[in-house]
């Protein structure tokens, strides 16, 4: 079995039905663990939090009382695992990683023996073939003279990450983009996959500006100068195709969520600041040098779905 998250009481629920029934499992990293938010049991919407873990609360209790063998270990368990942040008896049997970032932060929380522990780096292409397309027609021209730059949009108010309102969302986006469009560069929008393109393509309706949603944001990213974003794993290929990074201030919206890339992306506070950086380049080209570094400690290496799932099937056969 498959496994893409822990952090609810369901993830856990589901963690402890395959261990009773002898079901093998496989944690995969997805997306980024961030402590803001990885330490904690949250309730983004209170009412329907409260309706979704009454339901969890039922399916727990019937799983205590007619399958698992051990009640009182079970209730350790859960609370370790909701007070304590220790999963340790609720590891997984074993655990795909991008790279040692993600291994050694969701670590702390598993303490997984060695034998557990595989990488396969961050899926970037579907295949060798595509990936080594990218770094052929990406890598020889980091400095592109097409001065494109991409947006990739982040559902943050559909996550609840921010209280702002969506006509307040516009206003900062109409922001950014008329500061860019007058900066000489053409703005293109990606839009996440969870989110309405008619909602984004209102926004821009009075800009040249294209909205993109079925374009992989690979090639959206490859056709890029320059990638505007918050904390998305997509910003992990523009490390890899070494472009440069800005991460730009949302409103509402934690500002750690940005350290995750502080150390290969230029912080941008107001657009003011967003100015003066595209109209010289200099601020942001020294952030470059710290790339590979970068690579190699969070994205790793491999770097397609092809190889993670070769991976996913090398782990699986040879432990069965």
């Amino acid at each position: 079995m498959l496994v893409l998250t822990f952090r609810s009481l369901f993830d856990l629920l589901i963690n402890r039905i395959a261990h009773h029934c002898n079901v093998k499992t496989l944690y995969i990293e997805h997306g980024f663990f961030v402590d803001v938010t990885a330490l904690s049991f949250q309730m983004t919407d209170k009412k329907a939090s409260v309706i979704r873990y009454s339901n969890y609360v039922r399916k727990y209790i019937f799983f205590l009382i007619f399958i698992s063998r051990n009640i009182l270990l079970e209730l350790q368990i859960i609370f370790k695992a909701i007070k304590k942040n220790d999963f340790f008896l609720a590891q997984y049997d074993y655990a795909l990683f991008y790279a040692d970032y993600g291994f050694q932060k969701t670590n702390k929380l598993f303490k997984y023996p060695p034998e557990k522990v595989f990488f396969s780096g961050y899926p970037i292409a579907k295949n060798k073939k595509d990936l080594d397309f990218f770094k052929s027609s990406v890598l020889t021209d980091q400095f592109s003279k097409k001065n494109k730059i991409l947006f990739i949009q982040q559902p943050l108010l559909v996550d609840k990450l921010s209280n702002i309102s969506y006509a307040e969302e516009a206003h900062y986006l109409k922001e950014i983009a008329d500061i860019c469009i007058k900066e000489g560069y053409e703005f293109m929008f990606q839009v996440h996959p969870r989110e309405n393109i008619e909602r984004y393509t209102a926004v821009f309706k009075e800009f040249e500006v294209s909205v993109l949603k079925n374009s992989t944001v690979e090639k959206s990213i490859a056709e890029s100068s320059i990638v505007i974003g918050h904390f998305s794993t997509a910003l992990l290929s523009s490390i890899y195709f070494k472009k440069p990074l800005l991460l730009i201030s949302y409103p509402g919206l934690d500002e750690s969520f940005l350290d995750y890339f502080k150390d290969v992306g230029l912080k941008i506070n107001d657009t003011n600041q967003l100015r003066k950086v595209l109209s010289e380049p200099a601020y942001y080209k020294d952030t470059l040098d710290k790339y590979n570094e970068f690579i190699q400690n969070h994205v790793g290496e491999g770097n397609s779905f092809e190889h993670q799932a070769e991976k996913i099937l090398a782990i699986f056969n040879r432990n069965i």
